[in-house]
């Protein structure tokens, strides 16, 4: 070296800003404290499938392992561990022991609602199918504003189907068990329990748009009110008229 050479200065850090620009990382979630506990979950199960290893590495599995589950359960606790999802349910935390059913049913609570539509839509509409009503379902349905509009029209074009099937089949038996213009006992017998069931049936159906059409005007009923007026003029012939009237000349009545 020398005498004209610099000697190196030591790496200094440039000074932080009093007010950084970068933005401040959002806090964890929910979701990234679950990853952590998955991942705590495979660590604990790899020490389990190694039982001859080396020891060092399995305390150091252990040790990761149990780190991981503090801040996952520190997390956790940040949040609503009641937190609601989708149809106001609760959004059960999935866990990676859960079969496959649990966790079915967690992610239907979890997923984007659009995706729970779409799958909530199939669903109703493969019922309708394996009824036979799926073109009439689709058709009740088109005005429908709200998933139990939907269903509810479904299931009425169901009764319905059933009540003119059901109608069908006593017509054709009363006309198969004719014999010389008389409808044998048994066969009066039968047709009548049709009837009756086609008239519960019938009952339904309009219990059914009744209940309907109270949902989709948010449970208010309409009434309206027509004042009858009558008014008898001169030679006794009496006029009917309906709505608002003006009194006028003669006697009236209400």
């Amino acid at each position: 070296m020398t005498d004209d050479a610099v000697p190196e200065q030591p790496e200094t850090e440039p000074p932080m800003p009093d007010n950084p620009a970068s933005p401040v990382p959002p806090p964890l979630s929910a979701a990234e404290a679950e990853i952590l506990a998955v991942e705590a979950a495979n660590k604990r199960a790899t020490i389990a499938a190694s039982a001859g290893a080396d020891p060092l590495w399995l305390a150091q599995l252990a040790a990761e392992a149990a780190g991981l589950e503090a801040a996952a359960a520190v997390l956790q606790r940040g949040h609503d561990a009641l937190a609601v999802g989708n149809g106001g349910e609760v959004a059960v935390p999935i866990s990676p022991d859960d079969r496959w059913p649990d966790r079915m049913v967690s992610m239907a609570v979890r997923d984007a609602p659009a995706a729970l539509d779409a799958e909530a839509s199939r669903s109703r509409l493969q019922l309708a199918h394996q009824v036979g009503v799926l073109a009439e379902a689709v058709q009740a349905g088109a005005e429908a504003d709200t998933p139990l509009q939907k269903g509810l029209a479904h299931m009425l074009t169901a009764v319905h189907r059933l009540t003119m099937e059901l109608s069908a089949a006593a017509v054709r038996d009363m006309a198969r068990d004719r014999s010389a213009g008389h409808l044998h006992p048994k066969a009066l017998a039968e047709a009548a329990k049709t009837a009756n069931v086609v008239g519960r049936l019938t009952e339904a159906y309009a219990r059914g748009l009744h209940t309907l059409d109270r949902v989709k005007n948010g449970g208010r009923q309409e009434v309206v009110v027509r004042h009858v007026h009558t008014h008898v003029a001169e030679g006794g012939q009496a006029v009917v008229i309906a709505g608002d009237v003006q009194q006028g000349r003669g006697a009236s009545g209400r």
